[in-house]
């Protein structure tokens, strides 16, 4: 049985829109864009290795200035804010993150904490890592 000229040629045109529909198709997490930010000091200490995910830098350094004020509000120099969510001021709005806090003991010294964290919206996409140093001299 021979194909009708009508079905050859939709046949290749039905391969490639499927192709592209899977290329297209591709998680939101992939879609975001992720940048890698200067990093900046605050009060006692440094932010580093800052990467922002699905947002700016400007607006990656307000999640982490918001989180280290939740630190400090949660027990000062040597508190976390593990866990719980901040609400920085991106744009004209307050937008939720929930944050999480790793500190490996390896890194710790008696005049300093140092640790990571990654800050998440609850839709997932958008996300802050970043690690700091805090000076508990």
């Amino acid at each position: 049985m021979t194909l009708s000229r009508i079905p050859r040629v939709l046949m290749p045109l039905a391969v490639l829109s499927c192709l592209a529909a899977s290329a297209f198709g591709a998680s939101p997490a992939s879609a975001a864009t992720t940048r890698t930010c200067n990093q900046s000091s605050f009060s006692g200490g440094y932010f580093t290795q800052v990467r922002a995910t699905g947002l700016s830098c400007t607006s990656a350094r307000r999640v982490m200035v918001a989180y280290n004020s939740c630190r400090i509000a949660a027990g000062g120099k040597r508190g976390n804010c593990n866990g719980k969510t901040i609400r920085p001021r991106i744009g004209s709005r307050r937008i939720s993150f929930r944050c999480s806090e790793s500190r490996p003991p390896e890194l710790q010294i008696p005049t300093q904490v140092n640790a990571s964290v990654t800050c998440r919206r609850s839709s997932g996409t958008t996300k802050v890592r970043f690690k700091y140093q805090q000076n508990l001299d």
